[in-house]
């Protein structure tokens, strides 16, 4: 008796550890991003003002470009309010729509991203896809800090998920948005391991 009740009482701890592993990981992720965020949602603006200057040369690419920066600003906005949610009142369900969230905004900022070759004015094309490149390089970070609090098999099947690859992009990306001491490459390969 007395020996089932000490394996039944270091299997409890054991489940307990793991469990409070799991969320201090989750609460570590969830302040990372609050950190973050101010950065990425800088950037997100920033392409408000890049799409000013070429609204009358290029008003189509405007309002689409313009679009996913006010977007991708509220995404952030929205984002920072569930990770404090989260803080205050930590649950399953508040995190599936942070990671939800994050997957989201990474996905449509891609996407514009690719679709900023088919700028026809120079100069035009390469502010945009500054801009942007910046903006979905802060968003890959903060998929990567949500992938480490996530199992292997959901951060596959995510990368399985997802249209466009991080391979695809990687050209277009700013290691200059990183926070000092980040390295770029670093950052970004177990994404790119995983198949983003």
């Amino acid at each position: 008796m007395r020996k089932t009740l000490t394996v039944l009482v270091v299997c409890l701890c054991l489940i307990f550890s793991q469990v409070a592993c799991t969320s201090a990981q989750i609460s570590k992720v969830v302040s990372e991003i609050i950190a973050y965020a101010p950065t990425a949602i800088s950037l997100a603006s920033e392409i408000l003002s890049v799409v000013s200057a070429f609204t009358v040369t290029d008003p189509a690419t405007a309002k689409t470009v313009g679009q996913v920066g006010t977007d991708v600003t509220n995404g952030l906005n929205e984002l920072v309010a569930l990770c404090q949610d989260y803080q205050a009142k930590p649950t399953t369900g508040t995190w599936q729509q942070i990671t939800a969230l994050v997957d989201s905004l990474v996905q449509e900022t891609d996407a514009q991203l690719l679709q900023v070759v088919d700028i026809k004015d120079p100069a035009t094309q390469t502010e945009v896809k500054l801009a942007l490149g910046a903006l979905d390089t802060a968003l890959h970070l903060i998929d990567g800090y949500t992938s480490t609090a996530q199992s292997s098999a959901a951060v596959q099947a995510k990368a399985r998920a997802r249209v466009v690859k991080l391979q695809q992009i990687k050209s277009y990306l700013s290691p200059a948005v990183l926070p000092p001491g980040i390295d770029f490459n670093r950052a970004m390969a177990y994404q790119i391991a995983q198949g983003f």
